[in-house]
């Protein structure tokens, strides 16, 4: 056992709400959602806590904070690409090369002003 992955790569909207007793500034919708599984080092990464929400599937339940109830982080797209390349140098775990693909093709198509954002969550 251990902490698992769940990498969220959103789009954020401008759309101030409180949840929990925070407020947020974004709405994050969600592109793409993916299984990293375990991989301490990725985790790394999201240093800052996220100014976005985002919804459960459900599309009715606001996710803000992980499994073990701690804040959602946010790392720029940018630095997950830079993290999980210097990853993929040192070990060869599988599920990181397609997430780098996904990745570096998300940043390739967005344009400005759309504005994205990564999320880390703790499963």
């Amino acid at each position: 056992m251990g902490v698992e992955n769940r990498i969220y790569i959103i789009e954020k909207h401008k759309s101030p709400r409180e949840y929990g007793g925070k407020q947020f500034t974004y709405w994050g919708d969600v592109i793409a959602m993916y299984n990293v599984g375990k991989c301490p080092e990725l985790h790394k990464a999201f240093r800052k806590e996220t100014d976005a929400y985002i919804y459960s599937d459900d599309a009715d339940t606001p996710i803000i904070k992980d499994k073990y109830d701690k804040p959602l982080c946010e790392a720029d797209i940018s630095k997950v690409i830079k993290t999980v390349e210097k990853i993929t140098k040192r070990e060869d775990y599988w599920r990181l090369k397609p997430l780098l693909s996904l990745l570096k093709s998300v940043e390739k198509q967005a344009e400005e002003p759309v504005s994205i954002g990564v999320l880390n969550y703790c499963s």
